[in-house]
């Protein structure tokens, strides 16, 4: 009967857990796009760094797209569009934000570069890479699909 109960909780909280998650890429091919939330100069640049290590990492090229329509598991960049609503006054210039809700993930920007830090910051602080080397190393932990020098 403890078993039971012990499966039963871990069950529940797995299902609990599961549906915040954004999957970028299964078994090498992209399920994820990057959506820079305007024409911006730095959500591009910060798009394209994102797409780049992302290819580098797993070896599957997220598509960017400028679009008004949500799909599961995109990561919006910027602080308009589809992020216009996220709350962005206690950020300052240079300032982000990195949240996740409903298999979105979103780097809002305060302005500046605030996109472009904010994805640096997830690919160092959050994925784990060495970002000031000068071959980009993943995390022991992690076993990319497919690295390029």
């Amino acid at each position: 009967m403890k078993r039971l109960t012990t499966l039963l909780f871990f069950t529940l909280c797995l299902q609990t857990t599961m549906p915040a998650q954004v999957t970028l890429v299964r078994k090498g091919k992209p399920t994820a796009r990057i959506v820079p939330s305007s024409d911006n100069r730095v959500d591009a640049e910060a798009a394209r760094l994102l797409q780049d290590f992302v290819e580098r990492i797993t070896g599957a090229r997220l598509p960017i797209q400028q679009t008004d329509r949500l799909k599961k598991n995109d990561v919006i960049i910027g602080n308009d569009g589809l992020n216009k609503d996220i709350g962005k006054e206690q950020l300052t210039e240079d300032g982000f934000r990195l949240m996740h809700t409903d298999h979105t993930l979103r780097i809002v920007s305060g302005g500046g570069r605030g996109s472009l830090y904010g994805v640096v910051s997830l690919l160092e602080r959050y994925w784990g890479l060495l970002l000031g080397r000068k071959r980009i190393q993943p995390h022991p932990r992690f076993q990319p699909a497919n690295t390029r020098s």
